[in-house]
């Protein structure tokens, strides 16, 4: 009766005892293959050593030797037998030391790199043995409590390598996209991850440069870095015969220097003015320039000049102009101020020095974002400059003539505004009258006429078509309009009649009078550097212009191509008159010719070009050649 429950148990489970003894024992394999499914690597170990023999193979017993394994500790244990173990299809551990007092097996990173020539990868959270040859991925292992084991797993592993070989092979069938588009499309391909190895044809085919990060490196004194740089040469010489021009700027006060040159032999001559320039002024030795690699600054005279004063000179790399950005920025500045000026004066492409001249002169004294909100002037002269001397750049004015002994001559000469000096407490001025540029402090302005400007342009119509036709580097000068009517002393009451006087001189002197050469002439050297000003120069310095007369418009020369022309080959079998230069039908008529002599003529417009002998022979009729 006690075995019928029981019994009766037993017939209810859905296993027989045999299958639940089996099972019982799959679970204990199982979980002690939990134990064994992982095996720790060791950077700090030389050799393997694992805690059962159960699958190596190739083992030799060494129980008898005497062989131990030490510890950091002082303490040691027993090495049994020595074999091989395969660790993966592709990886064996050789030499694999079997220590069965160990409860966890040892791998030792380096033996398992050498002697399966492979990479071991370690990142935060995986260890990965790479075969360095096929770049595949043979073992993925995890980290846990800061140790890394190496498992068996090797579906996951496969998975792994084909995500990448997949990835690799839709890269190459979509034409090479990025990154970014394969990410995109990653659901649409199916495929698990997006890296690959580095692409040997994106490389050649779509690689770029480098951006260049803004330089945080800041001067700290003047002189202490100076970038230098060459403009030119321009297709139209000024009216003085420049061409070039040197423009100097100073790394910590943005100063810019300009230097008016008539060819690139006068850099190195400028250059030492300009060394001398800084030390006598400012007491400041400069330490450093900064240049590209034109010959005007790489040279046996400039290598010698560097090494004789302690100073190093930079350049850029070739076809890199940006690493000399400073310098190169401030000349797209200098342009569009000069262009602008040329484009409100109206002046001819020959003043074009002059606009640049003062352009620089004013850029040196307006504030900038670089500097915080001041001007270059302020931070090299340490007070804010005077403004209130400034006036429109080519405009009507009249200067007053001093030294006239007639009393019915004239007063004043017609003239515009040109440009400022450094060296002088007055204007520069280019004469109407008589095509002279000299500096007078007697002036009398009307800033809204420009004689060399339409007069029927106006502000609004800046872009009216004679406008744009003016380019600053255009070849060709455009034509002056006439001048406009002078006003009279009514029309021009409300105009200011303006002297420079003491306190609002263009540059500040350091001296007591004003008879001395002013400290700031090198600062924006808008005197030409070929013609500098000397002390007890005459207060006027007349250079004669070419003729210019607003009035009378400058004709405008069309442009002749120097290049030959030669007429194709597949015409020169033929009389091409369009090649002619006097070609008779400018100058033959037929109008007076007989009516069969046009008939004649005609027949003779109408005869075709034999194209075989029996056409030929028929035209010439019989006519033997």
């Amino acid at each position: 009766m006690s075995a019928g429950p029981s019994s009766s148990a037993t017939s209810a489970l859905p296993f027989t005892p045999e299958q639940i003894a089996k099972l019982i024992s799959l679970v204990g394999e199982k979980s002690e293959g939990d134990h064994e499914r992982s095996n720790m690597g060791d950077s700090g170990a030389n050799q393997h050593m694992i805690k059962s023999d159960k699958d190596m193979f190739n083992c030799v017993d060494v129980s008898e030797c005497g062989l131990k394994v030490g510890h950091p500790n002082g303490t040691s244990v027993n090495v049994l037998k020595i074999g091989e173990l395969k660790l993966v299809n592709d990886v064996i551990l050789k030499d694999v030391f079997y220590v069965p007092d160990y409860s966890v097996n040892l791998l030792s990173v380096h033996k398992l790199a050498k002697d399966n020539k492979i990479g071991v990868l370690f990142n935060e959270n995986n260890c990965m043995l790479q075969d360095l040859r096929s770049k595949k991925i043979l073992v993925i292992g995890r980290q846990e409590n800061g140790l890394y084991f190496l498992g068996k797993d090797g579906n996951v592993v496969n998975m792994c390598f084909n995500s990448v070989v997949k990835s690799n092979l839709w890269h190459s069938r979509l034409g090479h996209p990025s990154d970014q588009v394969l990410a995109a499309l990653k659901d649409v391909l199916n495929v698990n991850s997006i890296e690959h190895g580095p692409c040997d044809v994106c490389h050649r085919s779509k690689q770029i440069r480098v951006p260049f990060p803004l330089s945080d490196r800041k001067s700290k004194e003047l002189g202490e870095l100076v970038h230098l740089d060459l403009w030119g040469p321009y297709k139209i010489p000024s009216y003085e015969g420049y061409k070039y021009f040197l423009t100097v700027v100073d790394d910590y006060t943005r100063t810019v220097w300009c230097y008016m040159l008539k060819n690139k032999a006068e850099v190195f001559e400028n250059l030492k003015y300009f060394y001398e320039l800084v030390l006598t002024q400012f007491k400041r030795k400069i330490k450093m320039f900064r240049s590209d690699n034109g010959t005007e600054f790489i040279n046996n005279q400039m290598v010698d000049f560097c090494k004789q004063k302690g100073i190093i000179h930079q350049t850029s790399c070739s076809y890199t102009p940006q690493q000399n950005g400073v310098v190169e920025r401030k000349h797209r500045h200098l342009l569009n101020v000069a262009r602008t000026l040329m484009f409100q004066s109206g002046l001819p492409l020959k003043f074009w020095s002059d606009c640049v001249l003062t352009a620089v002169y004013i850029i040196n004294r307006l504030p900038s974002s670089v500097l915080n909100g001041k001007s270059p002037y302020e931070l090299m002269f340490s007070f804010k400059p005077s403004l209130s001397h400034f006036r429109n750049f080519g405009c009507l004015c009249f200067s007053t003539i001093l030294n006239e002994s007639d009393k019915f001559a004239y007063h004043a000469d017609k003239c515009i505004l040109i440009g400022y000096s450094n060296v002088k407490k007055g204007y520069k001025l280019l004469s109407l009258d008589t095509n002279k540029v000299f500096y007078s402090r007697d002036v009398k302005f009307y800033e809204s006429v420009y004689p060399f400007k339409s007069k029927h342009v106006s502000d609004s119509g800046m872009h009216d078509k004679s406008l744009n036709l003016l380019n600053f580097f255009d070849k060709y000068e455009t034509s002056t309009p006439e001048v406009p009517s002078t006003p009279n002393d009514e029309e021009g009451a409300t105009e200011s009649h303006d002297t420079v006087s003491d306190d609002q001189q263009p540059a500040p002197s350091t001296s007591a009078t004003p008879e001395q050469t002013d400290i700031s002439h090198g600062f924006d050297s808008s005197v030409d550097s070929s013609n500098r000003v000397k002390l007890g120069e005459a207060e006027e310095t007349d250079v004669l212009v070419d003729e210019i007369n607003p009035s009378e418009g400058t004709q405008v020369s069309l442009r002749r191509s120097s290049r030959n022309v030669s007429v194709p080959k597949k015409f020169q079998d033929f009389v091409l008159n369009c090649s002619v230069k006097y070609d008779l039908n400018k100058v033959l008529s037929y109008s007076c010719l007989s009516a069969e002599n046009n008939v004649f003529i005609s027949c003779l417009s109408k005869s075709v070009e034999p194209s075989s002998y029996n056409e030929a022979s028929k035209t010439l009729n019989g006519l033997k050649l």
